[in-house]
């Protein structure tokens, strides 16, 4: 075989050694994310056999300011990824509503599309809404049975100021840290990764008006044995079904 055409398979599999060694690396606070009392939602769409998702991917790991919430949605970008596979209604849901099966990773911020993973780029842009005024807050709290694995969930979504969102939604997810995988592409432990949603695909409609504030019946939650519930979150987030734009956002650890 001639080495022009070896040539991109050694430069392939280079690439995943290289991921794959940085990948061990603990993650690291990365100091030039601002800190504020506003919180603010990214929603990475990635998969496990995607080379450039290891950067992003990376990033996101070093950013552990408590007011970044994040959500990773596993995409058929590449087949056989089981974080997709292991709920793809809701994931194959949200990559639709986003159109981000094509191309990933692909990194949304309150709604708003990020631009191509950029470390300075997503660093200004997270530090903008970080600081940013919002007009509307989510704020959760919840009992839990650890044996049973069973709880509720409380939700409070206020509306500060700024005219009523008539297509407002809210949806509730369940996600996973620490999650041990080999992937193709090198990376071996994944965080933040969407287990279930609570809510419709969609979303449920919720109706507000400007300095209401709405107190939801608690919702009853179980946890499958095959998730982690000491490594377990629920996030809540406000949404407007057309424009997609991300109201107010919150999270609560099960333990």
């Amino acid at each position: 075989m001639k080495l022009k055409s070896i040539l991109p398979l050694i430069i392939l599999a280079l690439s995943v050694f290289l991921y794959s060694c940085e990948s061990n690396d603990a993650p690291v606070a990365y100091s030039n994310i601002s800190g504020s009392t506003n919180k603010v939602l990214v929603e990475l769409f990635t998969n496990t056999s995607c080379i450039p998702c290891v950067a992003a991917n990376q990033y996101l790991d070093r950013v552990v300011n408590p007011n970044v919430i994040i959500i990773r949605w596993h995409t058929t970008l590449y087949p056989n990824d089981p974080f997709y596979l292991y709920n793809e209604t809701d994931n194959g849901t949200r990559q639709t509503y986003y159109n981000s099966a094509n191309a990933n990773p692909k990194g949304f911020l309150l709604g708003e599309f990020m631009g191509n993973y950029n470390e300075t780029n997503w660093t200004n842009v997270l530090n903008t809404q970080l600081n940013a005024s919002r007009t509307m807050g989510v704020s959760l709290t919840k009992t839990y049975d650890t044996t049973a694995r069973t709880g509720n969930l409380n939700i409070t979504i206020n509306q500060n100021s700024g005219d009523a969102v008539t297509d407002l939604v809210y949806h509730v997810a369940l996600t996973e840290d620490d999650i041990a995988y080999t992937a193709n592409n090198g990376e071996r432990n994944f965080d933040q990764v969407l287990r279930d949603l609570l809510t419709s695909p969609s979303g449920d409609a919720i109706n507000i008006a400007s300095g209401q504030t709405v107190n939801l019946a608690p919702m009853s939650f179980s946890i499958p044995s095959s998730i982690d519930d000491k490594h377990a979150s629920l996030i809540v987030f406000t949404q407007s079904a057309g424009s997609k734009r991300i109201y107010g956002v919150d999270i609560v650890k099960l333990r």
